[in-house]
């Protein structure tokens, strides 16, 4: 099974590491060109966008800040090239951040 990931921080990399050494097809993007580097060399596919993770997976997990002035798990769920603008009906986001769950 292909699952996403969105966010390589300081949370989220350890996160997605745990998954590839469990064995699940990760497919994975972060702004960090860096981070992204890292996880591919460790087995993950990387994308180019959020919305091509949502093309790839049905389960997609977000590990993303709520830095004001915007809310960037807001974006990249539910903004214009948002995960959810690609993913089927079924589909499951898990937010693992330290957003609000309003």
């Amino acid at each position: 099974m292909k699952v996403g990931f969105v966010g390589l921080g300081k949370m989220g990399k350890p996160m997605a590491k745990n998954l590839l050494k469990h064995h699940y097809a990760l497919v994975a993007y972060d702004r960090d060109k860096h981070a992204m580097e890292e996880i591919k060399y460790l087995g993950a596919t990387t994308t180019n966008s959020t919305r091509d993770v949502g093309c790839a997976c049905k389960i997609a997990f977000m590990m993303l800040p709520m830095c004001p002035p915007y809310d960037a798990l807001e974006i990249e769920v539910f903004g214009p090239g948002g995960i959810t603008t690609t993913m089927t009906p079924g589909s499951v986001v898990i937010d693992c951040g330290n957003t609000q769950p309003a």
